[in-house]
């Protein structure tokens, strides 16, 4: 299949984070100009290589503000070291391990041709990291991310400027912007308006714990806010949409986070779904999403390595993900177990060659799969190599141009006839297949020179 044209399409980027502070281009050759970008990384510097001490950071910048998560945790640590933090200055960020310290973080800095400037306002020369950035274009016709704190009870109302078709979620268990604490919380989540539709997980590592506490839980009504050391969960749901605003009502719990929001308005063309599925307990290609009303351009995975929804597990293993159109993929995944159940280090790996990764315990893989294809059938396939003896929860997002109207095969009144309107390229009337519904023509020319007069 031909490729697309750089331009009509998202990109994935690699960053290798600057060793001193300063400006990193993040570019793709013909892209052009994105609208968003998500930035995210762990503490890895190369491909497929598990590391020790788990740190993980998730981000989304507008081109105008930036919001980011990120969590951190000590390999090793008797009792436990754990920390988060939510920044609004970062768009990326790594934790000092053993504090909430932004150890390598950077900013939305401007455009440049085909691409950003990143600019680390801390780097790390001993240990810098692989960053991985998403540039956003393809479909998007407004981009906007806000943040707000959950109400507590009841609704409040966020403000966005547009009515938005997807919703992005980031929290990382604070009360306030641009602060962190001990205990590392992650929630992750996606949001799809015209279906209503919701996948979210969250993850909890207790500090100062004898020797850890690791809870983790994924649900497909709702997005988690927050989750604590007794597995504990609160939740938002979203509604009450306006052309500039919607409704957060607080679910389960009494949730006052500070919850980060990449807010999406989708061109009138493209569609996007958000669901979840079972990844397979063998190896092999497999369709892993089906039915979608698009041909995806780019497909989002987030999990925490949930065997079921709604039922917590002691276990701590989130991952986010990400493929695209032509084939580019980038994967990151962390893990630490808690002690009761097996124990194993806090580690992390990150790839460029799988777009599914998930792994548990000392550096053993849950999944991993590369991306084949996106059909254009609302399919999506991927080749797993490594596979759960148990079927582990995973949430999707996609975006993509909808599906051309497929010609109706019930109901329909086929004929053959001279189309008046439809000739050759030599002048001549052609017989056509026209189809009938409701006293609409369809007509279909029988090869590729016929044009209209």
């Amino acid at each position: 299949m031909a490729q697309p044209d750089r331009h009509t399409t998202h990109a994935v980027e690699i960053v290798k984070t600057p060793t001193s502070a300063g400006d990193v281009n993040v570019t793709s050759s013909g892209f052009r100009s994105p609208l968003a970008a998500i930035v995210f990384g762990n503490r890895t510097l190369v491909d497929d290589v598990f590391t020790t001490h788990l740190g993980m950071g998730i981000g989304f910048t507008d081109l105008t503000d930036n919001l980011c998560a990120a969590i951190s945790a000590k390999t090793s640590a008797n009792p436990s070291e754990c920390d988060a933090g939510n920044y609004n200055t970062r768009v990326c960020t790594r934790l000092e391990v053993g504090t909430s310290t932004k150890q390598i973080g950077c900013q939305y800095d401007s455009l440049t041709t085909d691409g950003i400037v990143l600019d680390y306002v801390e780097a790390q020369e001993a240990y810098p990291d692989i960053h991985h950035a998403l540039l956003l274009k393809n479909g998007i016709a407004q981009a906007k991310v806000v943040e707000k704190v959950a109400p507590g009870s009841g609704a409040s109302t966020v403000t966005v400027g547009f009515k938005p078709d997807i919703i992005i979620v980031l929290g990382a268990g604070q009360t306030a912007a641009e602060t962190g604490s001990t205990d590392a919380m992650l929630a992750m989540g996606f949001y799809h308006r015209e279906d209503g539709t919701y996948f979210s997980c969250a993850c909890f590592d207790q500090e100062a714990v004898n020797p850890s506490n690791c809870n983790s839980r994924s649900t497909a009504s709702a997005i988690m806010a927050n989750l604590n050391s007794s597995g504990t969960h609160e939740t938002v749901t979203f509604g009450t949409f306006t052309d500039t605003t919607f409704d957060m009502t607080i679910g389960a719990g009494s949730a006052t986070e500070n919850l980060m929001f990449l807010c999406l308005k989708l061109q009138s063309s493209y569609r996007a779904a958000v669901g979840s599925f079972d990844t397979p307990t063998a190896t092999g290609k497999k369709n892993i999403i089906t039915g979608l009303n698009h041909q995806p351009d780019i497909a989002m995975f987030i999990g925490m390595g949930n065997t079921a929804l709604d039922s917590g597990q002691a276990l701590m293993s989130p991952s986010f993900s990400v493929a695209e159109l032509i084939n580019q993929q980038a994967s990151i995944a962390c893990s630490h177990v808690d002690a009761a159940s097996g124990g194993g280090r806090a580690q992390n790996i990150q790839s460029t060659n799988y777009c599914l990764v998930g792994i548990e315990k000392t550096e053993v893989y849950l999944y991993r799969a590369s991306l084949v294809a996106f059909e254009s059938d609302g399919k999506v396939v991927v080749d797993f190599d490594k596979a759960p003896a148990t079927a582990v929860k995973v949430g999707y997002l996609t975006i993509g141009k909808k599906n051309r109207l497929a010609m109706p095969s019930r109901n329909v009144t086929q004929r053959k006839t001279t189309a008046k309107q439809i000739v050759n390229s030599a002048g001549v009337p052609k017989a056509v297949a026209d189809y009938e519904i409701g006293g609409r023509k369809f007509y279909q020319p029988d090869n590729s020179d016929a044009k209209h007069r």
